[in-house]
């Protein structure tokens, strides 16, 4: 079965392909899990459906290059690739192996006891990698953050959940589960999820997602006190200062606006972020704009749209628009 922290990433018509996969990913450096092989000895008879399908399985981290060395792969190309002594010594070896078999008879009763005993090892094979149910917390943990990296909220919430009926006082699984809601945007049940983290152990993340929550319920006391939170627990981290001054700048309500402190956040978000995003350089425009310097603003937000993504540029524009009239931005919403 493959390792929980292994993320699949090529489905092989037969072993042979994917064995030829394997060696070209493993000789580019990427560790690579082979999983489905032995069930080919089942000839397709597996329950429920499942298909034998030979699968590669490398690290979370390889995931990105793997997947787009699979999309060139060609086997011919990858044996041309190969050093020719590495060539020849695999060609000799095919020499020699068939030089043998033609001069030994073939055993046929071992044969059949030997396919026998792979046949009874795929079928073990089978029930670990098909039918195994975790049964610990950090197992059910572990099935609900490989739901999550790939999208299946709901099912990462009921591994989580499933967690938490073992081990209710772990602050890990329930900001994950937390996480899991918010970006279903079950804003409530987020909250819920992460008051039970923060209360098991404070960190700096939680207090800026869950902050992140009354905001977008327009709770913006709430929001400021949990962003205040994390920021006294860690002073460089940029989306907290980001957080901050987009509140500052272009919350609803006028008293908690405040251009120069706006300003003061956006700058050191700016400052701690390596490579600053569009909706850092946003921040920084939505807060000139709100301490009357339109100049600034319309020339951050237009850097901004620069660097945005295609889907979020045409809210850039609207904003850029409001500063080229000498309107400060007013926003219920995070985005920009």
């Amino acid at each position: 079965m493959a390792d929980p922290e292994l993320i699949e990433v090529f489905a092989a018509a037969h072993l042979q392909e994917a064995i030829l996969a394997q060696d070209m990913l493993q000789n580019a450096g990427i560790k690579t899990q082979l999983v489905g092989g032995q069930l080919e000895a089942l000839g397709g008879a597996l329950p429920f459906g499942h298909v034998t399908s030979p699968r590669l399985w490398v690290r979370c981290e390889d995931a990105a290059r793997a997947i787009a060395l699979l999309e060139h792969h060609d086997a011919t190309q990858y044996v041309q690739d190969l050093p020719a002594s590495q060539i020849a010594e695999e060609a000799s070896d095919v020499s020699t192996e068939s030089d043998i078999l033609e001069r030994t008879p073939v055993n046929w009763r071992a044969a059949s006891v030997a396919f026998a005993l792979l046949a009874l090892a795929a079928t073990f094979f089978v029930w670990v990698e098909f039918f195994a149910e975790p049964t610990t917390s950090a197992g059910y943990t572990k099935r609900g953050d490989r739901y999550y990296v790939r999208g299946e909220y709901k099912s990462a919430i009921d591994c989580y959940s499933a967690a938490l009926l073992i081990e209710y006082h772990d602050p890990y699984t329930h900001t994950a589960r937390g996480n899991a809601r918010f970006m279903l945007e079950n804003y409530e049940k987020a909250i819920d999820d992460y008051s039970v983290a923060l209360s098991l152990y404070p960190e700096s993340l939680v207090y800026l997602n869950r902050g992140n929550c009354w905001y977008l319920q327009q709770e913006y006391e709430l929001a400021l006190a949990d962003f205040e939170s994390a920021l006294e627990l860690n002073d460089r981290h940029a989306e907290t200062h980001n957080a901050i001054a987009w509140l500052l700048a272009t919350c609803p309500d006028s008293k908690f606006r405040n251009g120069t402190l706006a300003i003061e956040h956006a700058s050191r978000a700016y400052e701690l972020e390596p490579s600053p995003a569009w909706y850092d350089l946003g921040t920084l425009a939505a807060a000139h704009a709100e301490a009357g310097d339109f100049e600034a603003a319309v020339k951050w937000q237009r850097a901004a749209i620069a660097k945005a993504p295609p889907e979020e540029v045409s809210e850039c524009r609207d904003s850029l628009e409001l500063y080229l009239l000498g309107q400060p931005r007013r926003d219920p919403d995070a985005s920009l």
